[in-house]
């Protein structure tokens, strides 16, 4: 395993050595590790050293050791024998005589004596034994090569040079003086001192424990605050090219969304104050408007699967409804000139029909409260009145079918019994004015004949001041039973022959001439029809319609040219029944320009109902002079219907020679509009310095 710090590996088998550590065996056990370690580590640190010269200089001072004690034969400098100890891998000096080697001590000489502690033979200060027979060590103020990188003679751990002879550096875990502000032994920047030995701070551009972020920079609106933490929405600090705003808080509801967008319609926030509603979209038909507003009925714009239509306002009587609806019959809003009445429900039997129509008898429809029935006729005959009402017995009117007679009272004893029968002979009720008894029976052998009277009218013998006797009592035959010829206006229906009868002459009421009043039958029905002619002809005096004749009903009468059914000018029928033509002061749309109704060719309008306009060769008056029917400019009309005249800016062929539209005469085109000259009296500026008119 590589170890975590650096060391000098070259250093550490030196000092091995130096301290008697080491057996020669471990040393070169120990310089294959330490190569191992060197080529298996891959130490950036150690890139000064080249591993292979390591090797070898290690390889060589294993070689030249002795074995530790080992004595070796030598000679003195007085040519004594002795012997030489190994002491720390090498030989010491030759054990000879002190006194004789005090006397004879030179230091340098390769012979260690008296108080030398080593004697190298050399005078090199940067080896194991320096000039000065010292052991080398660190602090001595030479630096052993390959051992030491300095040496500056003191104990200072402080300064540039270590204890150990190794110069200060960032890492090493000793403070610098006056270089460095910290060292922590290492060079991570995390840590609280740099790589740089520098105490951590904020704007360092390096992120410490604590930092979430350190650009280097004071600039706070980078995606690194001043105070190194990351930039976030929220922290009052505007993050240039990634925030619109920033107002330190997480609001949705202010000005500056908690995304730290610029509030804005359509975002998806609702703005306090400001809007009322954000669907985070621009759709107008939601429930929220484009422009932030709750969507309502009125504000103009129609919501999808909520409202049908939005006209802005509130105007119940228009296409759509104050409740954003569709104007419909039967929505309770009356539309004008739509519908005559709107009640809000589906009912046809109030005052307003399902169509929106007032209720009227005869509609069809029976009107609670008001109608008892309506059978969509005036057919008064019938299960229902011309008013409306349930026939009923005693109502007056004789029901076909059903009723033999109904006399509008509950007499029993007149022509018409209460339950409508007609009376008859035989009934057991005296007909008051016509019968003189009744006992109930047809037996001509009582008191009281089969003619409910002593003989007389009905017995079958036609008597004074009869004109007739059929012999019976009915009065809807020929013969009435008051033995009178039955005839229309007598009050009594002829069976077979009428259809009613009132018992008067009145033509204009519901029955004529014993017959039921129709559309066609002559008379008018007063208050039905407005007029009869008797015929079904829609272009007479009387439509086939029973109603009067008149301009707009879609009908051409006698004296219209044209009938469209409207009232509309500006078509091709006019409002009084005319064709549209030119001249008739109303302008037909599509065909005419204008129609002034006056046949005066010197208006705005010409006879052929088109404005008038320069060019069309006739004279407007007051607005053109002349107008000669072209475009021409250079006759004597100019294009603008003026005369031509010298100075109008148009040459008038054959008339002038020039003409620049001034009355100046000292340029090139007089006043006359003749081109200058010399000699023609005029000084033409610029080109002549006189002008005496003659040559």
């Amino acid at each position: 395993m590589c170890l975590p710090y650096h060391f000098n590996f070259a250093d550490i088998v030196w000092g091995l050595f130096m301290n008697h550590i080491l057996s020669l065996k471990a040393q070169k056990l120990f310089s294959f590790c330490a190569l191992f370690l060197l080529i298996a580590c891959e130490d950036a640190t150690l890139g000064n050293f080249d591993i292979p010269d390591i090797a070898v200089e290690i390889d060589q001072n294993l070689n030249n050791r002795c074995q530790e004690g080992q004595e070796v034969a030598c000679i003195c400098p007085d040519q004594q024998e002795s012997i030489q100890v190994c002491e720390l891998g090498k030989l010491a000096p030759c054990q000879c005589d002190n006194n004789q080697n005090q006397q004879n001590l030179v230091c340098g000489d390769g012979i260690k004596g008296g108080d030398e502690e080593c004697d190298d033979g050399n005078q090199s200060d940067t080896d194991e034994c320096t000039n000065g027979c010292l052991i080398a060590r660190c602090g001595d103020t030479f630096i052993l090569a390959n051992i030491e990188k300095c040496d500056d003679g003191n104990q200072n751990n402080n300064d540039s040079c270590t204890q150990t002879c190794e110069f200060a550096k960032c890492g090493d875990g000793i403070i610098y003086e006056g270089m460095e502000e910290c060292d922590d032994g290492n060079l991570f920047n995390g840590d609280g001192c740099t790589n740089a030995c520098t105490f951590s701070l904020c704007g360092d551009n390096v992120v410490q424990e604590g930092e979430e972020c350190d650009d280097g920079n004071t600039d706070d609106t980078d995606t690194c605050t001043n105070n190194c933490t990351v930039a976030v929405c929220g922290d009052s600090s505007l993050a240039l090219g990634a925030e619109e705003c920033d107002d330190g808080n997480l609001n949705d509801d202010d000005a500056c969304t908690a995304e730290c967008l610029l509030a804005k319609c359509g975002d998806g926030k609702v703005r306090a104050g400001v809007e009322e509603c954000d669907d985070g979209n621009l759709i107008d038909d939601d429930a929220c408007t484009m422009t932030c507003l709750i969507a309502r009925c009125g504000d103009n714009s129609i919501q999808a699967g909520v409202e049908a239509c939005d006209d802005g306002n509130s105007d119940n009587g228009d296409l759509c409804t104050a409740r954003c609806t569709i104007s419909t019959c039967g929505d309770g809003a009356l539309q004008r000139g739509v519908e005559a009445c709107d009640d809000g429900d589906q009912l046809n039997n109030n005052s307003c029909t399902n169509s929106c129509r007032n209720a009227y008898c005869g509609d069809t429809f029976v009107w609670v409260g008001v109608e008892t029935c309506d059978d969509g006729n005036f057919n008064p005959a019938d299960a229902c009145t011309n008013v409306c009402q349930l026939a009923r017995c005693g109502d007056g009117i004789v029901r076909t079918r059903v009723e033999a007679c109904d006399d509008g009272n509950q007499v029993e004893t007149d022509s018409c019994s209460t339950s409508c029968r007609q009376a008859t002979c035989g009934d057991g009720v005296i007909w008051a004015g016509v019968e003189s008894c009744d006992d109930g029976n047809l037996n001509d052998a009582d008191s009281c004949n089969r003619d409910c009277a002593p003989p007389t009218c009905g017995d079958g013998v036609v008597q004074a001041p009869e004109a007739c006797d059929d012999g019976n009592r009915l009065s809807s035959d020929a013969c009435t039973n008051r033995c009178q010829p039955a005839i229309c206006g007598d009050g009594l229906i002829q069976e077979n022959l009428e259809f009613c009868d009132d018992g008067n002459t009145d033509d204009n009421d519901l029955c004529v001439n014993c017959n039921l009043a129709r559309c066609g039958d002559g008379f008018v029905l007063a208050g039905v029809e407005e007029c009869d002619d008797s015929n079904l002809v829609n272009d007479d005096l009387c439509s086939n319609q029973c109603a009067v004749p008149r301009c707009g009903d879609g009908i051409i009468q006698m004296g219209e040219q044209c009938d469209d059914g409207n009232q509309n000018s500006t078509d091709a029928c006019a409002n009084d029944c005319t064709p549209a033509r030119c001249g008739d002061g109303i302008v037909y749309q599509g065909v005419e320009q204008c129609d002034d109704g006056n046949m005066i060719q010197s208006d705005s309008c010409l006879n052929n109902c088109l404005a008038a306009t320069c060019g069309d060769a006739l004279v407007w008056s007051g607005i053109e002079t002349c107008d000669d029917g072209n475009q021409d400019s250079g006759d004597a009309c100019t294009n603008r219907c003026t005369i031509a005249r010298c100075g109008d800016g148009f040459i008038h062929e054959g008339v002038e020679a020039c003409d620049d539209g001034n009355q100046r005469n000292e340029d090139e085109c007089t006043s006359q509009c003749a081109i200058a000259r010399c000699g023609d009296g005029i000084v033409n500026i610029g080109v002549e310095e006189c002008d005496d008119g003659n040559q």
